[in-house]
């Protein structure tokens, strides 16, 4: 039963990491995607079309 456990741990151990792993890829794409929409609404600020 010990080793079953133990594996489980294992299991959940390698989960943890990968999700944190995850999480972290999630914040860079937020970050990117920030960067892309202030650009974009200083574009549309500056654009003609607005006025």
């Amino acid at each position: 039963m010990h080793l079953k456990n133990q594996s489980f741990q294992t299991l959940i151990d390698e989960n943890r990491q990968q999700i944190l792993g995850n999480k972290e890829e999630i914040e860079q794409i937020y970050k990117r995607v920030d960067q892309k929409a202030m650009l974009n609404d200083k574009r549309d600020a500056n654009s003609p079309a607005r006025n």
